[in-house]
């Protein structure tokens, strides 16, 4: 420890301290904390970059995959109408997987179009149904790679039924519950 005094302009004298050793000890915390700062800074950078590159490898892989499906997967799209012409919007419609027994469902729209979009390539059998018609069914649908496949229906108005039934059972009318004076004039005038 170094003492060193001066004086002022009125003449007081005053000491400072200068402590060489804690000066020093001071710069040598200062240097190894900004070391430590900087390889974390780095560490950091490399787990970043590399936390990035995963992250870019895994968008990578997963738009990849996704490609791939859509380079071999077809649509099925068609067309519902009755036997005038007249579009049948609501009809249901299901795409059944010969191989595999997959189901897949959709309903037709305003103007009586359908559409299945991804599917994969296969052999499928194609059901339509509407309240009030036949059901329509197509199988053996083959579907290739990228095609894409129309298949329309055409739908008979279906069999209608009315049954009408009346049971109705009239009350019988007896002669000895009616008052003795009507049934006396009725027995009279026969």
């Amino acid at each position: 420890m170094t003492n060193n005094h001066f004086s002022d302009a009125h003449g007081n004298r005053h000491m400072l301290r200068f402590l060489a050793s804690h000066s020093h000890t001071t710069e040598e915390k200062f240097s190894s904390y900004l070391e430590a700062s900087l390889k974390m800074y780095k560490l950091l950078g490399r787990c970043g970059a590399f936390l990035a590159c995963s992250v870019l490898g895994l968008i990578l892989v997963m738009s990849t995959s996704a490609t791939l499906s859509a380079q071999t997967a077809g649509t099925i799209t068609g067309h519902v109408a009755d036997t005038t012409g007249a579009v049948i919007p609501q009809a249901n419609v299901t795409l059944t997987n010969v191989a595999t027994n997959g189901v897949r469902k959709t309903v037709t729209t305003g103007a009586g179009d359908y559409t299945f979009p991804n599917v994969p390539p296969g052999v499928y059998t194609i059901r339509v149904s509407h309240s009030g018609f036949q059901s329509a069914t197509t199988q053996n649908v083959q579907l290739s790679v990228q095609q894409s496949l129309q298949q329309n229906f055409t739908m008979h108005v279906g069999q209608v039924s009315q049954s009408v039934t009346v049971s109705a059972t009239g009350a019988l009318l007896q002669v000895n519950t009616l008052p003795s004076k009507i049934a006396g004039t009725v027995l009279d005038g026969c």
